[in-house]
């Protein structure tokens, strides 16, 4: 299970705010763009491969609650390992303190895939688009923080420094002061379930945002922020606590095929049994059931 999934209340959101009013606007405006690009799920796995070999660690609470003494809240933390090669192979573990957890290797054209407490690794056929969207899943956590903070977000420039040897434009993240207000709830065609996205209000946003300057990778992805929101004509208080990082540019080893995996058991069934077992219902009938058929007729 992914950060990004592990909370209904907290699932990715796309606003279509543009740049806020004021002199900060055009600077937070391409910023906010740029950020937003780089962060995107299928757009951080793409990076990831223009790296040809590399290591993404991230580890991600997202949690959502009723405030007050006699309040609740429903949290998971999430932690993420991704190792790639230059061969186009990947291996991911993750876990998080729900007691989910997975394990995916990608193998040339096989996919290997293990799901915590299930014990066997199995292996079957890699066709895509599943391969690119477990990867991407796994890279989320920062595309569904930013969803939620980066339309409230002001971001200031950091001064220019490599991030583990590689060059870096860096980010602040702070909450901005001319942040728009919420759209109003009830847009057309919006789905009636995640309407309460529209209420949500930022209170507290710290963090930074490092971007390869080659590939727009997120080197580093610092989110720490508080939140409002309305669900059912409930007031709600939401957190999220991520930090992301890439290294090993260059150093990470081949990954391995692992040798423990079961092929996927194949199930046959023939022409002849799918014919029996239906009766002809829903084609042509077969003799039999023709011939009882006839005899019911008048």
């Amino acid at each position: 299970m992914t950060a990004a999934a592990a909370v209904v209340f907290v699932a990715p959101m796309v606003f279509s705010g543009g740049a806020c009013s004021g002199a900060r606007a055009p600077r937070d405006g391409d910023a906010r763009a740029r950020v937003a690009a780089a962060l995107a799920p299928g757009a951080v796995a793409a990076a990831l491969a223009k790296l040809g070999d590399a290591h993404w660690r991230a580890k991600a609470r997202f949690s959502v609650g009723r405030p007050g003494p006699a309040g609740w809240t429903e949290g998971v933390t999430t932690t993420t390992d991704v190792w790639l090669d230059r061969a186009g192979n990947y291996r991911l573990v993750e876990g998080n303190d729900a007691d989910g957890g997975r394990e995916v290797v990608l193998y040339g054209r096989e996919l290997n895939v293990a799901l915590r407490y299930y014990g066997k690794m199995i292996r079957r056929r890699a066709e895509e688009p599943e391969p690119s969207r477990l990867l991407a899943e796994a890279v989320s956590a920062p595309g569904a923080a930013w969803d939620l903070v980066g339309h409230f977000a002001g971001l200031d420039p950091l001064p220019a420094a490599p991030v583990n040897g590689r060059p870096a434009a860096g980010f602040q993240l702070s909450r901005s002061q001319s942040a728009p207000e919420p759209a109003a709830t009830g847009t057309a065609g919006e789905d009636p379930l995640r309407s309460w996205r529209q209420t949500v209000q930022l209170h507290r946003l710290e963090g930074e945002v490092r971007l390869d300057e080659a590939t727009s990778a997120p080197l580093t992805v610092v989110v720490r922020a508080a939140y409002g929101l309305k669900r059912d004509g409930h007031d709600l208080r939401g957190e999220i606590d991520l930090r992301a990082d890439i290294d090993g540019v260059g150093s990470t080893p081949a990954i391995a095929r692992p040798d423990a995996a079961e092929d996927l058991p194949v199930r046959q069934r023939t022409v002849p049994e799918e014919r029996a077992l239906l009766g002809g219902l829903g084609g042509q009938p077969t003799s039999a059931a023709a011939g009882k058929r006839a005899e019911r007729r008048p």
